[in-house]
């Protein structure tokens, strides 16, 4: 239990200071503890009740008491310019440590978070084997919990049924419809819809980056490989690894591609699934903490980019030094196909998920057959 050492008001009344017993300090603003109060009257105690109206409330908002209750373990503050009559805000002394933000329990925060990141030639893809995980709320749990920790999981020994694989994402969460449907197989059928269709080379690339938020989670499961088969692997990188070297070698580079926007387009009205999806986003994506948070790289989706003039030529030799960093061998791990892949393909950092690219060699002989679906990234993370 945490136990208050001094309380003491600011000159301008606008905030407190509270020096705790183990020698730490935080400083709550008067705005700040007034909109967390957890009195009967203002604590929410419903999803979504909004209880304290915040436009109501004077800019100048200054503390007239403060003083600690020892017996309850809170604090309790009055203001001028209280919106309620005769309120007393109160704050439990344990919810405030633990919400306390000084730029040292902000640091902690922010450290605990941070992606840990494995290198593939050394750890590869810990792969779990079908019969160890199947028909047990246990074994779907070990798989959740490989995408959340690793960004994919890697199953082997799996049914080689079509409907299993849409069994096995609804087990996860309700189907996400994309622009080949929800449904989809991926294999040779000389057919100009998508290069999915086709033998040629896929260069890593996140999916669906033309949408203003990609689907969710990927699943890919191998219906067909066979032994003839030449080339047809399944090639992994961690973009979220690749962003961070960037940052550490090339700094401005990483900075460009977390403000200049790309144009990620599918329009094409003559394939199977008539589509028109435009947006301009960032590369990267950083939240409020300069944490990377999503990474956006399809150079098949790439349209023209159309940003001011004096920054054409840094967005461009910024995307070519993450280019370069992606494909580094030891930043990518190859698996066959005989695999449910399941990854998040947003890349937010939603219980530390990491976001991969995926590139696929050409099948030059034989037959490889591979469907796939998307799930909600919502239902896995309620998992």
């Amino acid at each position: 239990m945490f136990k208050i050492s001094n309380i003491e008001t600011s000159f301008a009344r606008n905030f407190i200071e509270i020096k705790w017993k183990d020698d730490h300090s935080s400083r709550y603003h008067s705005h700040w503890m007034r909109f967390n109060c957890h009195c009967p009257k203002c604590f929410r105690v419903i999803v979504g009740q909004q209880r304290i109206n915040c436009s109501l409330f004077p800019d100048e908002f200054p503390i007239l008491h403060v003083h600690e209750d020892e017996e309850k373990a809170e604090i309790h503050l009055n203001y001028k310019g209280e919106v309620f009559t005769d309120h007393e805000t109160i704050l439990p002394l344990e919810w405030l440590r633990n919400h306390c933000y000084c730029d040292r329990c902000l640091s902690n925060m922010i450290e605990e978070r941070q992606m840990k990141f494995a290198l593939p030639s050394k750890d590869g893809l810990r792969p779990l084997h079908y019969d160890s995980i199947k028909d047990s709320k246990e074994g779907l749990f070990r798989v959740l919990q490989r995408v959340m920790e690793d960004g994919i999981c890697y199953v082997k020994g799996v049914p080689v049924k079509e409907q299993f694989l849409l069994d096995f994402a609804e087990s996860i969460g309700p189907l996400v419809d994309s622009t080949y449907g929800k449904y989809f197989k991926i294999q040779d059928l000389g057919s100009t819809d998508s290069i999915t269709d086709t033998r040629e080379f896929l260069t890593f690339h996140t999916d669906q980056a033309h949408y203003e938020s990609e689907l969710g989670v990927q699943f890919f499961h191998c219906l067909r490989f066979d032994e003839e088969v030449e080339g047809g692997e399944s090639i992994i990188a961690d973009m979220f690894q690749a962003a961070e070297i960037l940052r550490k070698e090339s700094p401005n580079d990483f900075r460009v591609l977390t403000k200049v926007p790309c144009t990620f387009a599918t329009i094409d009205y003559n394939r199977k699934n008539p589509a028109y999806y435009e947006t301009r986003k960032t590369v990267i994506e950083v939240d409020c903490d300069d944490q990377v948070v999503a990474v956006h790289f399809n150079t098949g989706l790439d349209s023209t980019v159309r940003v001011r003039e004096d920054l054409i030529e840094n967005y461009y030799r910024a995307h070519k030094k993450l280019w370069k960093i992606i494909t580094r061998p030891e930043l990518r791990v190859t698996c066959l196909c005989s695999i449910i892949g399941a990854w998040p393909m947003a890349g937010k950092l939603l219980y530390q998920m990491v976001e991969l690219g995926f590139c696929s060699p050409p099948t030059l002989t034989w037959k490889t057959s591979v469907a796939s679906t998307w799930c909600s990234v919502i239902s896995l993370a309620l998992k």
